[in-house]
């Protein structure tokens, strides 16, 4: 303020000197914007998965209730002991009036003036690879079904010549690629499969208890057909899966992918 002063002449009425005041204050409250924009772009996603609590867990919720959980809880500790059990997006979407919120408060002051219990170990609930492959085995339909609807054929057309172009060293490949008619969409990927047989597993457990202690993940799902790397599928058809978890044998089944009436 002393240096604009100082080089011109100073204002005679009060307009002006409210003029030369915001000139000089105008910098400094343009940065402090564009950081507190930069904050809100850095906040993320926490990336969570709703889950049904099969029996009271403290700080999360009553049994029966729908929460958010980190799919590596999920996998790892709840799932394994029969605390929860995977939803489906179906399964979601048929709750009215869902809300999935976790109770924080839920048991902690019931449980005040109690004794810590030591948890469970969790290594004598783990089920062997070998054992889990026999299961999915057993229980795994033959064939897994999945509806969707088909692209239009000149539409399916262009969308081919778009994701051949976009691949590296495949630039007018179309030889090898479905019939425009069978294109759909949205794709069936492995995570979509993954859950299909999660959900038909979440079935049998309920007079299983040993089949609800299989965690299957869409790593553990190859399509047969696809390329290495490729995860999805974008066609009408039967395709061959592979199924293997770590350590386990391979469990082999048919994907049928129909069109949606």
């Amino acid at each position: 303020m002393s240096l604009y002063l100082g080089s011109l002449r100073a204002p005679k009425c009060l307009s002006c000197l409210r003029r030369s005041i915001a000139i000089e204050l105008r910098e400094p409250v343009s940065t402090f914007r564009v950081q507190l924009r930069g904050k809100k772009k850095s906040a993320k996603d926490t990336g969570t998965i709703q889950v049904k609590l099969l029996r009271d867990i403290r700080g999360w919720g009553r049994q029966g209730s729908i929460v958010p959980v980190a799919p590596g809880r999920m996998r790892n500790i709840w799932h394994p002991q029969g605390k929860a059990q995977y939803m489906t997006t179906d399964q979601l979407k048929a709750i009215p009036d869902l809300v999935a919120e976790r109770d924080t408060t839920f048991g902690v002051e019931e449980t005040k003036e109690t004794q810590p219990v030591s948890p469970p170990d969790i290594q004598l609930k783990l089920i062997k690879p070998a054992r889990a492959s026999q299961l999915l085995a057993k229980h795994v339909p033959e064939c897994i079904d999945f509806y969707r609807s088909v692209i239009p054929s000149s539409e399916s057309v262009a969308k081919h010549n778009v994701e051949d172009a976009s691949k590296p060293g495949t630039k007018g490949r179309v030889a090898s690629m479905p019939e425009p008619a069978s294109l759909i969409f949205g794709s069936v990927s492995t995570a979509d499969i993954s859950e299909n047989i999660m959900a038909v597993l979440n079935m049998k457990a309920l007079t299983d208890e040993e089949v609800g202690r299989v965690v299957l993940r869409p790593e553990d799902i190859r399509i047969e057909a696809n390329a290495a790397g490729d995860e999805k599928i974008k066609a009408l058809g039967e395709y061959k899966v592979v199924i293997q978890m770590k350590g386990g044998d391979v469990v082999e089944r048919t994907v049928r992918v129909m069109e949606q009436e």
